[in-house]
This record gives C-alpha cells, sequence and structure tokens, in this order.
C-alpha cells in the first residue's frame, strides 16, 4: 500500500493507476486540509482524526459518518452487548507499546507496566487503537471487560534516547518479562478473575530468533497456567486466519459490506476464519478529545479483536478453550464466496454456545452426580434402596 501525505498532493500521480498493493492510502490525521481539492480520489483511501478540517472532498464521502460508524466493531456485536454479553466478570491482558491514557478505555485498564522503554517514553498510536479494539467503551469488542496492559520494546535499543535506527535488534526479552509478570499477577487474582488471554500484534514463534527457546518456554509456562497467547504467528499451530477490508458505504453490521484486504490476497481460504480489520476509528493517542479513523489495518488488529471476542465466549463458557472458540467460529461463521473464506459471525457464536451450554445443564444428573453432591456413599445409599 501506497502512504501519501497532503504536502504530497500535487505530485501525485493518476490515483486510478494501481500501486503494488493495490490500494491508495492517505493519511491526514494531525493534518487541516480545508485548503486542498481532494475530490479526485477515492473516498475510501483517508485516515483522519475527528478534529481534521476538510476541504472539497470526494462526492458521497461523510467524514463523520464514516468516523462514527468506523468506532463500531461490527458483525452486530453491540447486539449482544444489549444482552449483557460484554466482558463483564472478564480479564484480558495486551502486551504492546506504550499507553496514553484516554476516557475510550482507561476506565478498563487496572494495571499498567513497560519493560524496555525509557522513564517517560512516546505513546503509541498502536497501543491506543489495540485498547479501543479489544476493550474500548465504544469501540470495543467487550466494553465491560477488565484490562492488564503491558508495554513491552520489541527491539535493544542503539540509541538512549529511544529513537528507532536500523541498527535496533530485534528481541523476545521484554515480552518474556512481560509474560512472566502476567503468570506471577495471576496467581494472585480470584478465579473468577484470572488473566484468560493475552493479545500481543507480534509475533512470538519466530524459529530463527536468538532467544526461541526462551519465548518457547515462558509460552509453555502460560499455557500449563490456563493463559493462551495470542499473537500474530499461531498459524503456525494450523489457526488460519485474515482480516476484512469495508466497503465504507455500508453499515459495519452488514456482513456484505466486508471484502478482502489489500495485502496478501492470496491468503484467503475456506478454512481462513477472517476477522474486521480496515476502516476502525479508535482513540488517539495524542489528545483525549479526539479519535482518528484508520482507512487499513493489518494483522495485528485481528489480534485484539479475536482475543476480545473469545472473552465473550468466555462469557457464556467458562470452560472453553481458544482452540474450541476458533474451531466453533468457523463452524458458526459465513462463507463469502467473493472473499473465498469465512467471515467471523459472532451472534450465531454466541447463540451456539448458549444452545451447548443449555443442554448440558438440563441433562439428567446421574446418581454418582447426585450422590457426590450429598456427600452419601453410593453402596450405602444402594442398600437403604434394596431393603426398602
Amino acid at each position: 500500500m501506497q502512504i501519501i501525505t497532503p504536502f504530497e498532493f500535487d505530485v501525485v500521480p493518476d490515483v486510478k493507476i494501481k500501486t503494488l498493493q493495490n490500494q491508495w492510502a492517505c493519511s491526514v490525521a494531525g493534518f487541516d486540509v480545508d485548503k486542498y481539492d481532494l475530490s479526485q480520489y477515492p473516498a475510501d483511501m483517508f485516515s483522519y482524526t475527528s478534529l481534521t478540517k476538510w476541504g472539497k472532498i470526494p462526492k458521497g464521502f461523510n467524514p463523520k459518518r464514516v468516523l462514527e460508524d468506523g468506532k463500531n466493531a461490527g458483525l452486530q456485536i453491540r447486539e449482544l452487548h444489549k444482552k449483557g454479553i460484554d466482558g463483564s466478570t472478564m480479564t484480558m491482558a495486551i502486551i504492546d507499546a506504550p499507553l496514553m491514557a484516554h476516557p475510550e478505555y482507561q476506565d478498563n485498564v487496572v494495571h499498567y507496566e513497560a519493560f524496555g522503554y525509557g522513564e517517560d517514553p512516546y505513546a503509541s498510536m498502536h497501543a491506543s487503537a489495540v485498547s479501543s479494539i479489544a476493550i474500548g467503551q465504544t469501540c470495543g469488542v467487550a466494553p465491560k471487560a477488565k484490562l492488564y496492559f503491558f508495554a513491552a520494546n520489541s527491539f535493544e535499543k542503539y540509541r538512549h534516547d529511544g529513537m528507532y535506527t536500523s541498527k535496533d535488534k530485534q528481541t523476545y526479552q521484554h515480552h518474556i518479562e512481560a509474560l512472566q509478570r502476567i503468570l506471577e499477577i495471576n496467581k494472585h487474582l480470584p478465579a473468577k478473575r484470572k488473566i484468560s488471554i493475552v493479545s500481543v500484534s507480534w509475533d512470538l514463534t519466530e524459529p530463527k530468533s536468538d532467544d526461541y527457546s526462551q519465548i518457547k518456554a515462558v509460552l509453555d509456562a502460560c499455557k500449563k497456567a490456563g493463559i493462551f497467547v495470542n499473537h500474530t504467528g499461531i498459524e503456525r499451530q494450523g489457526l488460519l486466519e485474515h482480516g476484512l477490508d469495508r466497503d465504507i458505504q455500508k453499515s459495519p453490521d452488514d456482513a456484505l459490506a466486508y471484502k478482502k484486504a489489500c495485502f496478501l490476497s492470496d491468503k484467503y481460504t475456506k478454512d481462513t476464519l477472517c476477522f474486521p480489520m480496515c476502516h476502525r476509528t479508535v482513540a488517539s493517542h495524542i489528545r483525549p478529545d479526539e479519535y482518528i479513523h484508520e482507512s487499513a489495518g493489518g494483522w495485528s488488529w485481528i489480534k485484539p479483536y479475536e482475543s476480545a471476542l473469545f472473552l465473550l465466549a468466555k462469557q457464556v463458557n467458562p470452560n472453553i478453550t481458544f482452540e474450541e472458540f476458533w474451531a466453533k467460529g468457523l463452524v458458526t461463521g459465513c462463507y463469502n464466496k467473493k472473499i473465498g473464506a469465512t467471515v467471523v459471525q459472532p451472534i450465531q457464536l454466541i447463540t451456539e454456545l448458549q444452545k451447548e451450554m443449555k443442554q448440558v445443564q438440563s441433562k439428567p444428573r446421574s446418581l454418582k452426580s447426585i450422590l457426590k453432591k450429598h456427600s452419601v456413599k453410593q453402596s450405602s445409599f444402594t442398600k437403604q434402596i434394596t431393603r426398602i
């Protein structure tokens, strides 16, 4: 995808010419573009904020409406919220970059720590985005869930001021520290408030990494402790997934509004479970009174959506594993022929889980279970019946 800024408008060639990624994206976030004529550009290419001032815009493009629509997690998630399936009593963790406080999610964040950053690091756009998508009050999949947030640097910095350079070395060490901290915290949390999933928008299982054995060990420890670490490398476990673009002229709740994303378009298969990814509106990392609409997302934005949806599933069935949740999502999802993959259907997924739970609860209890509840030995009870 080719990213352009307002200062490049005058030198941008005919926008009908396809780029390598087959899509144009223009970020005007942080800019006022009221002096520019943008009417020649595609309406779905703009990333901007709620404070952006507009000039001449493409026909049919309503920036305010598109931004508000982007706050909706989509696929009728909010209908589940109305029924109380909103993440209440559930807890998750996110490992990402430094986070700025924002009204969208700050009341849900119950713990914050940073690993591998300086004393006063810059807030990250990505951290605000993943928090909004997961547990945001208006943008989130699980708006009532509690969040433990850990900022973990993915690099050992070459410069002491924290600025990124080509000499930075990738490392898992800070993710390892964050996961170890999560394991320790979880030991002291009540059973119903334990962290059940960690959303990480980074591949934690790169075999060629220097510290692969160390990260694998801590991931194994998390699994043993009942914590699923949902990172972008889980495809190695056979869990195929992808993200979706969306037609901004249609409602985010409309399953037909979704389409293939502009990158890795050959990754869509029938056994691929897809989640909303592009045209999302999230909390700003600059100002607490601002929101940002991003026209294009990446796989890193799938993780918080998927992880928070797992929390909703756990709210219905506390014993469901992530693998079971993913498989159920594939079965209850909608296969879209145009995309060539399966789109997750949250309402159908949750409804099916609720039906299964009712069936389990309505099954007649065995004599053994009744005796166990009343602390009566089956042998003595059977003898009493025989005497009668």
